[in-house]
């Protein structure tokens, strides 16, 4: 069914859409923008700053630290990003107080209270999983010889980043170097939001069940403690088809997809 014609003096737009709320072609237009497709649960990257104190060239005894063989965390952060079965992100909440002097009460807001972030991984036959996050807790609070360690040395910062396919990027290669024949062009994902944890720690490592049941995959549940977080959107204009194409070369895959540029640091 075709829209309407366009009424004189109509205000009522979606990204120079026509919008009429009884034709559901205008929502299908809207979606086919590109950046108004709706967005997927299913693509994200945990991105974890490692805190001082499992750093072995930090300032704690390197018998605290996580494996000294590990260079700049690089393999357990990447395989915290890959085994990251779900995540769930904390929600914002505004806590209020009550004043009353006459009549109705009124409640203003005081503050925020942000819950926990949880996370939840495959667990690997190495363990390497458990064993990071078990130090990492008894780095924070031992029970050992029951000390605590240094705020800022146990808290870290985590970013959450999710991704979207549908991008303008694209990654070709070339048959051969000035050829302008191609061996393959392929649409590449891009990240679309980021939300960054601020102060954050192991707060609870959850339990794991082993039994005789039927085999299936065993997972690890961390939730963790965190000061505040902020959200941020990065490559607006990456999902827009009107925006032009960009191109990678795929004998080159550094920054293929980049992230973009988060504006809300320390906000």
């Amino acid at each position: 069914m075709a829209l309407p014609p366009k009424e004189s003096g109509r205000s009522g737009m979606v990204d120079s859409l026509d919008y009429s709320p009884n034709y559901f072609e205008t929502f299908m237009q809207a979606i086919a923008m590109g950046h108004l497709e709706p967005a997927r649960n299913n693509l994200y990257e945990v991105v974890l700053n490692p805190p001082e104190c499992m750093n072995p060239t930090g300032k704690l005894d390197s018998g605290t630290a996580w494996d000294a063989g590990d260079a700049n965390h690089r393999n357990i952060r990447k395989n915290i990003s890959l085994f990251a079965n779900s995540v769930t992100v904390p929600s914002r909440n505004i806590t209020t107080t009550e004043a009353h002097v006459h009549g109705m009460n009124r409640s203003y807001a005081s503050g925020q209270s942000p819950t926990d972030l949880d996370i939840t991984f495959i667990t690997t036959k190495d363990q390497q999983h458990r064993a990071y996050f078990e130090q990492w807790m008894h780095n924070c609070a031992s029970d050992a010889d029951n000390t605590v360690g240094i705020y800022e040395q146990y808290v870290a910062q985590i970013d959450i980043v999710k991704w979207e396919g549908g991008s303008n990027v694209w990654l070709t290669k070339v048959a051969e170097k000035g050829s302008n024949e191609t061996d393959f062009k392929m649409r590449m994902n891009a990240a679309s939001a980021v939300y960054r944890m601020y102060g954050v720690f192991p707060k609870n490592l959850g339990t794991q069940s082993l039994n005789n049941d039927q085999r299936s995959l065993m997972e690890l549940n961390i939730q963790f403690q965190m000061e505040r977080y902020r959200f941020d959107r990065v490559n607006e204009g990456r999902f827009n088809v009107n925006t032009p194409e960009i191109h990678r070369d795929a004998s080159n895959l550094v920054d293929v997809a980049p992230e973009g540029t988060f504006r809300k640091l320390g906000v």
